[in-house]
């Protein structure tokens, strides 16, 4: 098809994206000797200063690539981005469209840099595959591996498995709440609860126009309520944050903002430790046991490099 500028027109345009430009797609082997397309893709942000640009660039960057691996029906992934203030493009990324395959992206955009003036780029270099120090698992304990596990165990472990390739804070956050709640049954007998007034807080043990109990099964989230605050000692605060957090994500009741995604970033470690905790309590393994700590973690996108230049 050549070239295509898709500018992004008023009532519905973008708070940040002016534009995407595609140019000509190229075929090449992906994951499993598939044929995928490489294209170059630029996208064009409307922002106050190159700080701005870093703080909101890699969010749009997501959102375009989510759209566009929704309408192709493909998988799209970033592999690192910059962002600069140069008229001659906002982003440089790679993007791979197929498991295993790279793309390498170049931005470009209309006009070029102006001799004398300073510019900013910030590299990020490559997103999310950050170096891992070597695994050491003592052979005493690798009897794990075979150990008749609860359907339930499994599952939890099959999403920890998952929540170490998410790329963004918010899929992290919900791959290791649904480990936790995989397995919330298990830590404590489900006793019966009463129906809790919203207003007061009290427990209204029948009806009061029928008469009728109203009592119920306790879900597993007062399992998990307790667990963290009673046995790991978190404090009171922490677990309604992160309980409202879930309802958020997952039942989709408000957007998140851009300072909640920031404070669930900053809490995914704990909330990991909780989660690996929980499943090595109903697993009957010793506190000793590995893992005795969680993941060695590299922040999302944070590291980055930022240049000054001049033409």
């Amino acid at each position: 098809m050549g070239e295509v500028q898709v500018p992004c027109a008023p009532p519905g345009r973008h708070r940040y994206i002016e534009g995407v430009d595609f140019e000509r797609p190229r075929t090449v082997e992906g994951w499993r000797t598939t044929p995928a397309g490489e294209y170059d893709v630029g996208i064009r942000l409307k922002v106050g200063s190159a700080q701005e640009a870093c703080e909101v660039g890699l969010s749009c960057l997501g959102e375009v690539v989510a759209a566009l691996s929704f309408l192709g029906s493909a998988p799209v992934e970033i592999v690192n981005a910059a962002v600069t203030d140069s008229p001659g493009g906002m982003m440089k990324v790679d993007l791979v469209d197929s498991p295993g395959k790279t793309l390498d992206i170049s931005l470009t955009g209309s006009g070029g840099p102006e001799p004398g003036r300073e510019y900013t780029t910030i590299s990020f270099g490559e997103l999310f595959r950050g170096g891992v120090p070597p695994t050491a698992l003592p052979a005493g304990h690798a009897a794990f591996l075979f150990q008749r596990k609860s359907e339930r165990v499994v599952r939890a472990l099959r999403w920890i498995q998952r929540s170490h390739f998410m790329d963004s804070p918010l899929d992290e956050f919900t791959c290791l709440l649904v480990a936790f709640e995989s397995v919330s049954d298990m830590l404590k007998p489900a006793g019966t609860q009463y129906w809790r007034c919203t207003a007061c807080g009290s427990e209204v043990s029948e009806c009061p126009v029928c008469k009728a109990s109203t009592a119920s099964k306790m879900t597993g989230a007062a399992a998990m309520r307790e667990f963290v605050t009673v046995t790991l000692g978190w404090p009171l605060k922490g677990w309604p944050d992160v309980w409202k957090w879930r309802g958020k994500i997952l039942h989709g009741e408000a957007d998140i903002s851009m300072h909640e995604e920031h404070a669930i970033r900053e809490r995914l470690p704990k909330l990991e430790e909780a989660v690996i905790a929980a499943v090595k309590t109903v697993a009957g393994l010793p506190d000793d046991h590995p893992p005795t700590h969680a993941r060695h973690r590299l922040p999302f996108s944070d590291p980055r490099l930022v240049m000054k230049w001049r033409v």
